[in-house]
């Protein structure tokens, strides 16, 4: 399974896969993931590398952090971070793939 396939099936059951709704909770469940998974597709790998800096870009925020406490300062709660999360993923990918074009 790739990431894209995973954030999908996280989105639609995400107490499934993280036990409470935490946007740092899904980082770390993320993170593990590809960590464990080794062999990384090249979108993986750019969404390692990248998406921190699209998020940071995203917000104009002036200081580059991790992408789950960039969604959290500007979200304020977790279960509004998360939701913005998937959105942003999904814009981040749709760029990345016309990128690539």
């Amino acid at each position: 399974m790739g990431l894209k396939k995973l954030i999908i099936s996280i989105e639609k059951r995400p107490q499934m896969y993280i036990n409470n709704i935490n946007i740092h909770t899904l980082s770390v469940f993320i993170s593990g993931y590809l960590f464990g998974k080794g062999d990384l597709s090249n979108m993986d790998e750019a969404f390692q590398r990248d998406f921190s800096t699209w998020v940071t870009n995203y917000y104009g925020a002036s200081i580059q952090n991790s992408w789950s406490d960039t969604i959290y300062y500007y979200e304020g709660n977790h279960n509004k971070s998360v939701e913005c999360f998937f959105d942003l993923y999904k814009r981040w990918y749709e760029s990345e793939e016309s990128d690539r074009v």
